[in-house]
């Protein structure tokens, strides 16, 4: 039977919910809306089965940080800029769609609730693409990708590292067999759909719009960083839409200053490797201190090989990329690949405190307050030779 004491112990992937024969585990959640299950004793049968496919209680796979790594980005700006770093993911999703394939990865719905869907189309595809900052409602359709599996189609999986861990213990041998690629990416933790959504309704009110989609990490000509926001919304009954830096949204400057991580995400056991996923993918930040000439703005990622079969992915669509390939153990060596887990920040203690206690305005005046980061909106504003040299004297 699955049991909480510790909220490190706990990722909410949901997957012992789906596998209880006796449906009774549900979900509770806390003062941040991160889930965690509750079981009715009474009920329980304690078969196990619960427990067998959690990714944090179970002991973790004894591998190393990878095979190789390669700094790569889409030969197609289009697929690049449509990509939160090279257009990796894109790249491989549209490689599997073109072998008749299905590829499972999250995107939010008409509510902007974020799910775990199926693609099967490459217009679908371009709907998965960009970063989404918060858990995804993945466990649910674990049992559709075991079903497609079983039909012998290729099938991608996209998720966190937790997750994907998760799904590969749902799977048990299944997630072995050749037709299925596990594709993880570097995590530094998420926040809840519940906070989302209060944050959400936080703007409407105070505006009086309707927030229709939501964009992380949306690239622009000449910016100053990777994270920047944009809403479509409806005001008076006209559509606009708003982009700008994620100091201006609650929610996202949240997730920046890491206090509205769920608690596992501080305690990550993957933070330094051991990824389940064939392949591993994320932002290549630092690729100018390696590689001269190389705007990281416009998009480059990290591409670890984990597995044969993520190599063999891997060379089905290098044609379509420019990468260039680096020692493993030195970019782990610099911190630039698995350089731990998200250390909690100071003040996240009082800052749950102040959710039990405050209404949802005063947190966000209090902590999530634009106007108290006027100095990272400086730096954001500075030319961009000023701020390289800022960041190469702090780093000395």
């Amino acid at each position: 039977m699955i049991k909480i004491d510790d909220k490190s112990q706990c990722s909410g992937c949901g997957t012992c919910v789906i596998v209880c024969p006796k449906n009774c585990i549900q979900f509770s959640e806390d003062e941040i809306g991160a889930k965690y299950p509750v079981v009715d004793v009474e009920s329980c049968i304690n078969c196990g089965k619960c427990e067998a496919v959690c990714p944090i209680q179970n002991s973790l796979h004894n591998r190393d940080i990878g095979k190789a790594v390669y700094a790569a980005y889409s030969n197609e700006s289009n697929i690049r800029f449509r990509g939160s770093s090279g257009g990796m993911f894109e790249t491989f999703a549209t490689k599997i769609i073109e072998d008749d394939g299905s590829v499972f990865a999250s995107k939010f719905d008409d509510y902007l609730k974020l799910k775990c869907v199926e693609a099967t189309t490459i217009e679908e595809i371009r709907c998965l693409t960009k970063s989404k900052y918060l858990q995804s409602d993945c466990a649910s359709i674990f049992p559709l990708i075991k079903q497609r599996i079983i039909e012998g189609r290729q099938v991608l999986f996209c998720a966190t590292p937790c997750q994907v861990s998760a799904l590969e213990k749902y799977l048990g041998d299944l997630a072995n067999y050749e037709n299925v690629f596990l594709l993880d990416f570097f995590c530094h933790g998420i926040s809840s759909q519940s906070f989302f959504d209060k944050c959400i309704e936080y703007i409407e009110e105070r505006n009086n719009i309707k927030i229709l989609e939501y964009q992380f990490r949306v690239k622009l000509p000449r910016g100053a960083t990777p994270h920047y926001y944009s809403i479509k919304y409806r005001k008076n009954g006209v559509e606009k839409k708003k982009t700008a830096l994620y100091t201006k949204d609650p929610y996202y400057l949240g997730f920046q200053k890491y206090i509205t991580l769920r608690n596992s995400c501080y305690h990550c056991p993957f933070g330094t490797g051991n990824h389940c996923g064939d392949i591993t993918i994320g932002d290549f930040h630092d690729i100018e201190r390696y590689i001269t000439g190389i705007n990281r703005f416009d998009g480059v990622s990290t591409v670890i090989i984990n597995s044969e079969k993520g190599q063999q992915l891997w060379n089905r669509i290098t044609a379509q990329l420019t990468s260039y390939e680096f020692n493993l153990e030195k970019l782990y060596k610099d911190e630039i690949v698995f350089a731990g887990g998200t250390i909690e920040p100071k003040g996240r203690e009082e800052f749950l405190k102040d959710i039990k206690s405050m209404d949802f305005s005063s947190i966000v005046d209090k902590w999530l307050n634009s106007k108290k980061e006027w100095k990272k909106e400086l730096y954001y504003s500075l030319p961009t030779f000023v701020r390289r040299y800022i960041k190469r004297i702090a780093r000395i």
